[in-house]
């Protein structure tokens, strides 16, 4: 039996005022030593996910941009042709989400919503809690876009469906909701079970996060 633990980063692994794992960083390497895998999936982009890798001193497999991509997959097989990354085919670039998005959602919703990319520093850094070079990784973000959603349900519910009829979906994070393609952080638990069991081993897997977007049909 393999246990592995896929585990939301802001508020679950990391510590939800000081985004920092400083006071588990050691237990984190020992559970990896042990034999645990642990596979950080986020909505963060995919250099803040290298970021914490390199913070962390291991280099593990990740999950970024709410499922956009999967990194370092080499991690979980011992296939040494095997490909360390995949992208998923409903990512969308983000130039081409706004374009859709411009085109698509009507006045009324565009106006409940304010999207990252548009504040200014200030309240990027305010929004994000990050300054500096953090901050513009937080920023540079492949394929999806982050936005405060101001309305009420019955709006939410018709953004939604507009949404949907064009491969987008909205999901709510912890902070801030994230426009992107159809995809999300579970996608790639097939593709772990499989890995793994071509290893010789049985996994187990373990979801772990503090918000809607984070239930893991593990």
């Amino acid at each position: 039996m393999k246990n592995i633990i896929i585990t939301d980063l802001d508020g679950s692994l990391l510590s939800h005022s000081t985004f920092s794992f400083k006071q588990i960083h050691s237990d984190i390497l020992s559970l990896l030593d042990s034999g645990t895998l642990i596979i950080p999936a986020s909505s963060k982009t995919k250099i803040e996910m290298e970021m914490f890798c390199a913070e962390l001193g291991r280099n593990v497999p990740f999950i970024y941009e709410n499922g956009a991509g999967f990194q370092n997959i080499q991690e979980i097989t011992s296939e040494k042709s095997s490909e360390p990354f995949t992208l998923s085919q409903a990512a969308i670039n983000s130039h081409k989400i706004w374009e859709i998005w411009s085109e698509f959602v009507t006045e009324e919703l565009k106006n409940q919503c304010l999207f990252v990319h548009e504040m200014n520093v200030k309240q990027q850094a305010d929004v994000y809690g990050l300054t500096g070079q953090k901050l513009e990784n937080a920023l540079a973000r492949e394929y999806s876009l982050n936005f405060k959603f101001l309305g009420n349900q019955i709006q939410l519910q018709n953004l939604n469906y507009i949404l949907s009829t064009k491969n987008l979906t909205a999901q709510q994070g912890g902070r801030l909701m994230t426009l992107s393609g159809k995809h999300d952080k579970a996608d790639y638990c097939n593709l772990i079970r499989i890995k793994q069991k071509s290893f010789g081993f049985e996994p187990f897997l373990v979801g772990v996060g503090d918000s809607e977007n984070d239930f893991i049909y593990a």
